[in-house]
């Protein structure tokens, strides 16, 4: 069964002895116990240091990547919702407040080795992560000449920030809104120019066109 509830009548619950880590601030990162709840603080005592800090409880979150995580409504706890969150090489994330979009290329214990829409490789941090993309079922994308495109579509790459790379094949293994995330398909020698990305690149939806049947046929007897 869904719920539908305000987010404004919404905030976070915790008990006396969770462990918990601070999502931003002078603190971001760190983690500890919960000793006391004050209102809208928490006191933390800190892993390593043993330190107390009083904490927002807003700026909280459960340490554990799997947890049950109790909603408060109008000061009693209605439901406890399941949350289970984990990221492989490959997703499509949105973050930094889901201004930004990335494709991940390594999961690290704190944070996610991101190739953003400007082929600059980020480290985001879980706790800056909004959520993860998944396409609706049926989306498509539209080349520079309003071809279709899908994901795993073959693609002919038309500008680039590489020169050597225009004209090179690519296939497309995730997209949001304009941006295409490819995988060049060509030879070894291409795909040092993006080692730093494991091949990948970013590339805008008009940057492409579905290659003729010529083009492929051409292609396959140069790799020959």
């Amino acid at each position: 069964m869904n719920i539908k509830i305000w987010t404004k009548d919404l905030e976070k619950y915790f008990e006396k002895g969770e462990m918990v880590r601070v999502m931003s601030g002078v603190h971001a990162g760190g983690s500890g116990t919960i000793t006391a709840i004050l209102d809208k603080h928490a006191i933390i005592a800190m892993e390593g240091t043993r330190h107390e800090l009083k904490i927002l409880i807003s700026n909280l979150k459960i340490k554990r990547d799997e947890m049950d995580h109790c909603v408060k409504t109008d000061g009693l706890v209605k439901k406890t919702v399941s949350i289970k969150v984990s990221y492989s090489a490959g997703d499509l994330i949105l973050f930094d407040n889901y201004k930004s979009v990335g494709l991940v290329l390594e999961v690290l214990p704190n944070h996610l080795r991101v190739l953003n829409t400007r082929n600059e490789i980020q480290n985001v941090k879980l706790q800056e992560i909004s959520s993860k993309h998944f396409p609706r079922r049926n989306t498509f994308i539209v080349d520079s000449q309003n071809n279709t495109l899908g994901f795993r579509s073959t693609v002919k790459i038309l500008k680039a920030n590489h020169p050597n790379l225009v004209g090179r094949l690519a296939e497309i293994r995730a997209f949001y809104k304009t941006s295409l995330f490819v995988l060049v398909k060509d030879d070894l020698k291409y795909k040092q120019t993006l080692k730093h990305s494991n091949g990948f690149l970013a590339i805008n939806n008009l940057s492409v066109v579905v290659p003729t049947d010529t083009f492929l046929q051409r292609n396959e007897a140069t790799a020959a």
